[in-house]
């Protein structure tokens, strides 16, 4: 039979209160040598407190419990990891309970949650009806839902920006080419999202990202409002070039070679521009230069100058000047192993590449993937002026952002 609070009081000659402080650590003080006889009788008779009758004396057993759907969802023990490191950081026992997506067996576990004094419930409910919510409320049980929502109760809610997430994947899909999308998802009654189920969402987002973009293209929208075009043939016209809006960015394909920038977009002195660009290759067009610009000047006139820095799918880079009708070299066609290539195909995964320009106070940097490709002197390139894409001729392209940084 376990020793009890008294049997360890009698065998250190103390009365139980005594024994009370010093396995509680109260803040009552107790003489160091009967602490000493206290701690003895402990060890000797094996004595541990009895938890609940603790809690059901002070309302509280220092516990939380969580309750999950299904705990072989590889999502739930990293939520529950998490739970149990901060709930332990704190003095806190965490009681797992796993309803296998079963209402019934998650309302049993609430009514034995609440006779047995745990001191909140944190949980992720299997549908949305909230009766036994409710019931919770009623009796002061702190709660809170994780991963999950429901509707029609005010309650504290943890979880994820699914539209978001969903918005980010299915983005990231039509980026890579991919037009036939599937999306697999659970019950549909699981309230994931407020408002509607996740097959919703995702048709809002394929609505957002696909349907909207072919509506401009059939109204034969050329570019987005405010943008500019200049291409490097005389005669050539805009009839020769599909560029449009497509969130994340913008989508071209070119006929001929050529400048396209918002004359909005201007940076000088010490900054940095970005973009972040897909290669397609739905019928073999891939051996031609793309890339961005700065320091654009006069580019609707003869005396047009800028900087560009190109990339192309043999795995090379240049920057070169425009002058007027004039393009000499800073850096010929240079190989380096940090840009991305086209393996070429419609079936073949579209090559990303980030590029970025880098303007000091004496020197200018270029980048590919972020790795520096190349460094030339302030003093060999435009700098200051307009910043933009460029587009050699035959390039079907995504652009995603062009950010420019001060």
């Amino acid at each position: 039979m376990s020793a009890t609070i008294r049997d360890v009081a009698a065998r250190a000659g103390v009365s139980v209160a005594t024994v009370s402080r010093v396995v509680n650590r109260s803040p009552h003080r107790v003489r160091p040598a009967t602490q000493r006889r206290v701690v003895a009788a402990v060890r000797a008779m094996g004595y541990h407190a009895n938890i609940i009758a603790q809690g059901l004396k002070k309302r509280s057993t220092r516990s939380v419990a969580l309750i999950v759907p299904d705990i072989s969802n590889p999502f739930f023990p990293a939520i529950a990891r998490g739970i149990e490191d901060v709930a332990r950081h704190h003095g806190y026992a965490v009681l797992l309970c796993n309803t296998y997506e079963d209402l019934a067996r998650e309302n049993a576990y609430l009514a034995l949650l609440r006779d047995r004094w745990v001191d909140g419930v944190i949980f992720a409910t299997v549908g949305s009806n909230t009766r036994h919510l409710r019931v919770l409320r009623r009796a002061r049980l702190p709660v809170v839902l994780v991963a999950r929502d429901v509707e029609g109760l005010s309650i504290d809610t943890v979880r994820v920006d699914n539209f978001r997430g969903e918005y980010e994947a299915t983005a990231h899909l039509l980026r890579l080419g991919h037009r036939r999308i599937a999306h697999i998802a659970g019950p549909p009654a699981a309230p994931v999202h407020p408002g509607g189920s996740m097959r919703r969402v995702l048709l809002s987002v394929v609505l957002t990202l696909v349907a909207l973009p072919l509506a401009a293209q059939q109204s034969e929208l050329k570019r987005p409002a405010d943008w500019k075009v200049r291409f490097d043939q005389a005669g050539a016209d805009e009839s020769q070039l599909y560029f449009v809006s497509m969130p994340p960015g913008w989508h071209i394909t070119t006929g001929p070679s050529g400048i396209l920038y918002d004359p909005a977009k201007v940076a000088g002195g010490q900054y940095r521009v970005e973009s972040e660009m897909f290669l397609f290759d739905p019928k073999g067009r891939n051996r031609e230069g793309y890339g961005l610009f700065i320091g654009g000047r006069d580019l609707e006139g003869d005396g047009q100058a800028y900087t560009y820095f190109l990339l192309r799918n043999d795995g090379r880079f240049l920057i070169k000047r425009r002058k007027g009708a004039e393009t000499p070299v800073v850096t010929d066609w240079t190989e380096h192993p940090a840009i991305v290539k086209h393996a070429g195909g419609p079936d073949a995964p579209n090559a990303k590449n980030v590029l970025a320009v880098e303007v000091g106070p004496a020197a200018v940097d270029f980048f590919v993937n972020g790795q520096k490709v190349a460094t030339v002197p302030k003093t060999d390139v435009d700098t200051d002026g307009l910043v933009g894409l460029r587009v050699n001729h035959a390039v079907n392209l995504h652009v995603t952002t062009l950010d420019v940084k001060r």
